[in-house]
């Protein structure tokens, strides 16, 4: 919220929803934007000079004033951006409930000390679907990128909708007590935890050690499963949730708690769908052997043939195989999805699109991704 005013509620905000043409400003941010509205939040996804700005709405009598945060992913440039929506140039009829004609939005960009002036108009309105996902890695992108939050944080897990996401890959490890979290490498390091009192692999520590000792890089409590799952389905529009689950032998307790929550996001009219990755044989033989594909979804990046036989919802190959089109149309036939990970580079997400037949990409740059897919 801007300080000292009332914040545009939600279904005003999906107004902003399009695809915007630069008339001021295309020398620095592009001849092209995507607007995308989610929950509490409206982002510009632009083709250069800033990848997103993610900003807060206020409303000033007729008019309607967004501000927040601007980044350039590669080049490591952040700013502040300031957007603002005269009342004849669409914020009237917005504030009034109606989808205008036209919307302007003229930005003011901070990015490194440097001032640029943008003036963009919505050319068409956009419904933002999970006909293609567009996955976060590790719920938004990696630390080393400097995302807004910590990766594998609940916090930047809320903002993956913001950051052009419909969809995220988690990973979930096991604590000493057998408490589910969210964290990614075998061992704790400063890459990951703020601070050095901790070290060694994460299983040796109790769930209550780490939340007293080990907050994430940018001061975040290490969430737990629980907790994640209860903040995607209540907190975001996400569409699916990719589970990368790191100890094999913690499957049957993930899937009892996936069950739980396949069953809650149908008591809220929640559509979503919860896949556990099987990405080792380990995996796939506890997979098999306990029977898990009999009450939970999953999505096996092994081969075909034991993709089969645990019953997978969908196949995840790495993008260095290729597009793999034969493969992927066979198993488009048998009703099984394709994802490929992960592509970062803009020019491959364009090839895997323009040549490829896959179902979704993840990424660690999903603003990147959504404003690619939206602008092809």
């Amino acid at each position: 919220k801007i300080s000292g005013l009332a914040r545009l509620d939600d279904g005003k905000l999906s107004l902003f929803n399009g695809i915007y043409e630069a008339v001021e400003g295309a020398n620095f941010a592009g001849s092209k934007a995507v607007g995308k509205a989610s929950p509490g939040r409206f982002t510009i996804l632009l083709g250069k000079g800033a990848d997103f700005s993610i900003m807060q709405s206020g409303i000033s009598h007729d008019t309607i004033i967004f501000e927040g945060y601007s980044r350039d992913l590669v080049n490591y440039k952040a700013g502040r951006v300031r957007i603002t929506v005269l009342p004849h140039e669409g914020a009237r009829d917005i504030l009034n409930g109606n989808a205008p004609e036209s919307i302007t939005l003229r930005c003011e960009f901070d990015v490194s000390g440097k001032q640029q002036s943008v003036v963009f108009i919505q050319k068409k309105k956009i419904q933002f679907d999970d006909e293609f996902l567009i996955i976060a890695h590790r719920g938004g992108g990696r630390n080393s990128d400097m995302p807004p939050a910590s990766e594998n944080s609940i916090e930047l897990i809320k903002l993956a909708d913001a950051l052009g996401a419909n969809a995220v890959e988690i990973d979930v490890r096991n604590t000493s007590d057998n408490v589910p979290i969210l964290f990614h490498d075998d061992y704790i390091s400063n890459r990951l935890i703020k601070g050095d009192f901790l070290t060694g692999p994460i299983e040796n520590y109790t769930f209550n050690h780490l939340q007293l000792f080990g907050k994430l890089k940018n001061g975040e409590d290490i969430p737990t499963l629980n907790d994640a799952l209860y903040a995607i389905i209540d907190s975001t529009n996400l569409s699916m949730v990719w589970l990368d689950v790191k100890g094999p032998n913690s499957l049957p307790a993930i899937a009892k708690q996936v069950e739980f929550f396949v069953q809650y996001a149908l008591r809220k009219s929640r559509k979503i769908e919860i896949l556990i990755g099987i990405g080792s044989d380990e995996a796939y033989d506890v997979f098999l052997r306990e029977q898990l594909y009999l009450s939970v979804h999953s999505l096996c990046e092994l081969s075909a043939e034991k993709l089969l036989k645990i019953q997978s919802a969908y196949w995840g190959p790495s993008w260095t195989l290729g597009t793999q089109n034969s493969t992927v149309e066979e198993l488009h036939n048998k009703g099984i999805k394709s994802l490929v990970w992960t592509i970062d580079d803009r020019k491959y997400m364009q090839k895997f699109m323009s040549e490829g037949r896959f179902d979704g990409i993840v990424t660690n740059y999903p603003s990147i991704l959504a404003f690619e897919y939206y602008t092809r």
